[in-house]
């Protein structure tokens, strides 16, 4: 909405003070003079007339200037209820952001510990690899095993533990 400026209403209040100069000029200068000559006074009358004119106008100026204050508090009244709306928003907005951040950088720490646990065992899968093969091959080379007197071996320690712990040894035995 588009309220009247300050230099509209002084420029409309400028205008009736101008119109109401004269008609008090006349009022005061002319009409004396008139009636002491005995002179037809209508001049005077229109004066008065438009004297009541701008004191209407000046009482609608007023009015409106009135008119006009009120409603613009009342605008103001809800900017301000909206900027407080806006600053409550912002302040949510804010614990928001803080508990993202926060999250995030939690969520980088998770990633990097993560990171460093595949790493680690990683190396231990290499490590564990290594140790067996160089058992195998410092078994196969040094005692003059062959493959299949290991795998005759590796039987013979199935079927004890078969033997002396049969219902547990069968279930790892089907995996």
């Amino acid at each position: 909405m588009k309220y009247p400026t300050v230099k509209d209403y002084q420029n409309r209040i400028s205008g009736i003070t101008e119109i109401m100069k004269d008609h008090i000029d006349i009022q005061t200068t002319t009409c004396p003079q008139m009636k002491a000559f005995g002179r037809n006074t209508n001049k005077c009358e229109t004066a008065e007339i438009g004297i009541t004119e701008v004191d209407v106008e000046y009482d609608l100026v007023d009015e409106n200037i009135t008119s006009d204050i009120k409603a613009i508090g009342k605008h103001i009244a809800l900017v301000d209820k909206r900027i407080d709306q806006l600053n409550k928003e912002n302040q949510v907005l804010k614990n928001n952001l803080e508990k993202s951040l926060n999250l995030d950088a939690g969520a980088q720490g998770m990633f990097i510990d993560v990171q460093n646990m595949y790493n680690y065992y990683l190396l231990g899968n290499w490590l564990l690899i290594f140790i067996m093969l160089g058992t195998c091959f410092f078994i196969y080379y040094r005692k003059g095993l062959t493959v299949e007197s290991i795998k005759v071996t590796s039987n013979n320690a199935v079927q004890r533990a078969t033997n002396i712990m049969p219902g547990i040894t069968s279930q790892i035995l089907r995996r």
